[in-house]
């Protein structure tokens, strides 16, 4: 595990790019899982303060479920409190491609918290998600509406290679 201290230090130092990079979110996830302890606290730390950035991205709030699905409970509450308290996150997390997961472990994380605390993040998300529509909001239509008004064109079985060869000469 002492070899793996250097690379470890410098994923730290890079983590908040990494999170946010198509394919550096899956390297963070495996260090989050696997990684030594101290490493562990050290990144969900990173993470924690960088949730404005993170959670609304879809690889940044992939990263965010990994946290807080291996952390201990420590860093899961401290996760929780610290999304919750931040205006408007939790609202646009639920919005991205990762981040409802983590939204949803967010809330069902709220058990854990205060009686009190946990109606105040509720009442602040119901507050925030006002005038959201459950589709998605702008998202453009799929499925039997979007393709209304449209001409529909007739279903032709696709061509064989010999009907191709045959119909360029080639034959």
């Amino acid at each position: 595990m002492e070899q793996l201290k250097p690379l470890l230090d410098e994923l730290l130092s890079e983590a908040v790019p990494l999170a946010t990079h198509p394919y550096g979110n899956y390297v963070l996830q495996h260090a989050l899982k696997h990684g030594p302890a101290e490493h562990r606290q050290q990144l969900c730390d990173l993470l924690g303060n960088h949730l404005s950035v993170l959670g609304p991205n879809c690889y940044g709030s992939a990263v965010l479920v990994r946290a807080l699905s291996t952390g201990d409970a420590r860093v899961r509450l401290s996760l929780t409190r610290q999304a919750a308290a931040t205006p408007g996150l939790l609202a646009a997390m639920a919005r991205s491609r990762h981040g409802h997961a983590a939204v949803r472990m967010v809330l069902q994380l709220l058990g854990d918290l205060p009686a009190a605390e946990a109606a105040a993040v509720r009442e602040a998300l119901q507050s925030e998600c006002q005038g959201v529509s459950p589709s998605g909001g702008g998202k453009p239509q799929r499925g039997a509406q979007a393709g209304l008004g449209r001409a529909k064109r007739p279903l032709r079985p696709p061509a064989t290679v010999h009907q191709a060869k045959r119909s360029s000469g080639s034959l």
